[in-house]
């Protein structure tokens, strides 16, 4: 992450040392390695929020693309489906008389008088 070497480190540590000076040191070093550990955890959190997000948008889409063909496949029955349940009532009136007619022509030689 940070380009920092062994010797930089062993450095800032003297440093540290000589300015905070023996007393201090151990919870210094304490409190750094907390804060450190903080933000990782901030890290750590934020990274998985963004890849959550990541996946839900994708979800999303992957959902809205199906969405799109399941539509595109059932608008063309459904639309023949409607025209046929939308018709006017004198064309169906016509075509179940002429159903029945053409129903009633079949059965009739069934039950026409044995004298004709």
């Amino acid at each position: 992450m940070f380009d920092i070497g062994f010797w930089e480190l062993v450095l800032v540590a003297l440093v540290a040392l000589l300015v905070f000076g023996p007393e201090r040191m151990p919870s210094l070093v304490r409190e750094v390695f907390t804060v450190i550990r903080k933000l990782q955890h901030l890290l750590n959190s934020a990274r998985n929020e963004i890849n959550r997000e990541l996946e839900l948008q994708e979800l999303k889409q992957t959902l809205d693309e199906q969405k799109r063909l399941l539509d595109a496949s059932l608008r063309e029955p459904l639309d023949k489906c409607v025209s046929r349940s939308i018709r006017s009532p004198g064309t169906v009136i016509r075509e179940t008389m002429k159903n029945m007619n053409a129903k009633s022509l079949k059965d009739s030689h069934f039950n026409l008088p044995f004298f004709l």
